[in-house]
């Protein structure tokens, strides 16, 4: 999300003039019950005014509201609006990455930079960076990832055509930041998913699916960070000196990789420990099979299976876990 100075009057469309509706409402209202900072990122977003302008050395840098929070909803069934919201937080937290960028450098009384980066974290951190720092675009990295390890976001986030090419590390920052809320949202919905009416289990495996992608995008992110950030310390020297000496963007790294482990962390003791309990104690045998990745729950004489395999996060964890990235790991706090 690069900033780019605007001197010219522009007619702004109001984002009053979209309209609501209850769905989205009631799915909202799931989130605030359940998740005080995954409805912060909501609720932000909301207060913060159609459009928003910082004075920069070469004038004024402006921008806008492009989206409501009720455009990433498209159901009315409730266990699929719940399957909605993380899309809705993570958007709408790009969103929220970038205006509030400008409203906090007017409220702190700070000039713009080249880019300016607001990060709030699943746990509640706010982190401004701002930056005239020449980030070199992650498409940079595709030489070093060889084809068996690129996964399922590589096409979109290393060689498409995002922020993670324009504003290079801030864009990879904002997307691992906004990933980690999809997760945080999901994973604290498990009441709304279980109070829907209807087979409990059924809404179990429902809300288990929805996590399973978001898990993932943790490994795959944090593998492509580690890779710019080798990158930048073969090959880009200088730079790489300068984000060290960056207090505010090394924050943002460790915070938001620590954020989001946090979450991995919780799902995988339910996914471990907290789950088989739960229906071993309702009366079922928990079975899963390493191979296939599915997981079958048995009662009397039915089944009711899904397939839960992570490939992405066990091709790339042994790599995330190798001797090349370990001085990495250690200059930029990253467990």
């Amino acid at each position: 999300m690069k900033n780019i100075p605007i001197f010219i009057f522009c007619t702004l469309v109001s984002t009053s003039a979209y309209s609501q509706n209850s769905d989205g409402d009631w799915a909202f209202n799931e989130l605030r019950k359940n998740s005080v900072n995954e409805y912060a990122v909501i609720s932000e977003y909301q207060r913060l005014p159609e459009s928003f302008s910082v004075d920069t050395e070469l004038g004024s840098m402006s921008s806008y509201k492009t989206f409501t929070e009720y455009d990433f909803f498209h159901s009315t069934d409730k266990v699929d609006l719940l399957g909605e919201l993380p899309t809705a937080v993570h958007e709408v937290n790009h969103g929220l990455t970038n205006g509030k960028a400008y409203t906090e450098c007017n409220r702190r009384g700070l000039e713009g930079l080249n880019n300016n980066y607001y990060f709030f974290t699943p746990s509640g951190n706010e982190i401004l960076v701002r930056s005239n720092l020449r980030f070199f675009p992650a498409g940079r990295i595709i030489p070093l990832i060889s084809q068996d390890k690129r996964s399922f976001r590589f096409d979109t986030y290393v060689e498409g055509n995002t922020s993670t090419q324009t504003d290079g590390l801030l864009g990879l920052l904002d997307e691992f930041n906004s990933y980690a809320h999809s997760l945080a949202t999901v994973y604290l919905l498990k009441k709304s998913y279980m109070e829907i009416p209807g087979m409990e289990l059924s809404h179990y495996i429902s809300w288990r699916q929805d996590m399973h992608s978001y898990v993932q995008s943790y490994y795959e992110f944090k593998y492509f960070l580690l890779h710019y950030l080798l990158y930048a310390k073969t090959n880009e020297r200088a730079l790489y000196s300068e984000i060290k000496n960056s207090p505010d963007l090394m924050l943002a790294i460790s915070t938001i990789n620590s954020d989001f482990l946090k979450v991995v962390d919780q799902f995988n003791q339910e996914d471990q420990i907290s789950g088989p309990a739960y229906w071993k104690k309702k009366g079922y045998s928990v079975l899963k099979d390493p191979v296939t990745g599915y997981e079958n729950y048995k009662q009397g004489g039915s089944t009711i299976g899904y397939g839960c395999k992570m490939d992405d996060r066990d091709k790339l964890l042994p790599e995330i876990n190798s001797s090349k990235f370990n001085e990495i790991k250690a200059e930029f706090s990253i467990r």
